[in-house]
C-alpha cells in the first residue's frame, strides 16, 4: 500500500506544481500535464479502493490498475 500512497502524493504534488506554473507556462501545456497527473491520481485511488474493499495488497502495475478501474466502474 505504501507505493500506492506514494503515487497519490506524487501526483498531488505534480498537480500543485503545474497549477503554480499556469502564469509562466502556456496554459495548454500546463493543462495537458495536469490532466495526465489527474489520470495517475485516479488510477492510484482506484487501486487503493479496490485493495481496501477486497482486503488485498496489490502492486501498482497496469494489470492491477485495469482490474481496479473495472471494479470501480461496476460499483458506481
Amino acid at each position: 500500500m505504501d507505493t500506492i500512497n506514494e503515487k497519490i502524493k506524487i501526483a498531488d504534488n505534480n498537480i500543485i506544481r503545474n497549477i503554480e506554473l499556469i502564469d509562466s507556462g502556456g496554459i495548454w501545456l500546463v493543462s495537458q500535464n495536469i490532466l495526465s497527473q489527474i489520470r495517475n491520481l485516479l488510477q492510484a485511488v482506484f487501486l487503493k479502493i479496490y485493495c481496501s474493499d477486497k482486503n488485498q495488497t496489490l502492486e501498482l502495475k497496469y494489470d492491477n490498475i485495469e482490474k481496479a478501474t473495472k471494479y470501480i466502474h461496476s460499483e458506481w
